[in-house]
């Protein structure tokens, strides 16, 4: 099993503006269901999966990423965080149309998670999310690489061929 708690965190770009995350992380880690994120990021060993959902004009949202995070808990014990790019669920402002604001909005939960205490964060991207999150790698030192989620739901749940733990530092 694991414990999910949901954040907002500061656009950066819109005035008062929102962005939705959720944090998943193991069970096992239940006593800090209310703690600060910076608590679970010491208890996750710094790792995290960042799992960025498909354009949201094609009908992306972090509620269709959220097997994948979960996948990442059960089958690895890594933490892993969702977002609702901008203009979805509770995210501020309105989608862009060439992407490269949504790249700001996932390099912003990338820092967000890094001063959390988060050292080292794989981008997990579904879709059209690969190149927003790809174009994001290097705007945050904690980023080491980004795969897409056809390939983590099948590899990292079903072997060790490709294990996420390899990929994050």
């Amino acid at each position: 099993m694991c414990d999910v708690a949901e954040f907002t965190v500061p656009s950066p770009d819109i005035r008062n503006g929102i962005i939705q995350t959720r944090l998943f992380w193991p069970r096992a880690l239940n006593q800090l269901r209310s703690a600060p994120v910076a608590d679970v990021a010491v208890a996750a060993g710094g790792k995290c999966a960042l799992v960025v959902h498909q354009y949201s004009v094609m009908g992306g949202s972090q509620e269709l990423m959220r097997g994948i995070a979960r996948s990442f808990v059960l089958h690895h014990g890594i933490t892993a965080c969702t977002l609702n790019l901008r203009g979805v669920g509770g995210s501020s402002g309105m989608p862009s149309f060439t992407g490269g604001a949504e790249v700001a909005d996932v390099a912003a939960v990338g820092a967000w998670l890094e001063a959390a205490g988060f050292t080292s964060i794989l981008l997990v991207c579904s879709s059209a999310g690969g190149p927003i999150g790809g174009s994001a790698l290097d705007k945050v030192p904690a980023f080491t690489g980004s795969v897409p989620a056809c390939v983590s739901s099948l590899c990292f749940a079903s072997s060790d061929v490709l294990a996420p733990s390899a990929m994050l530092r």
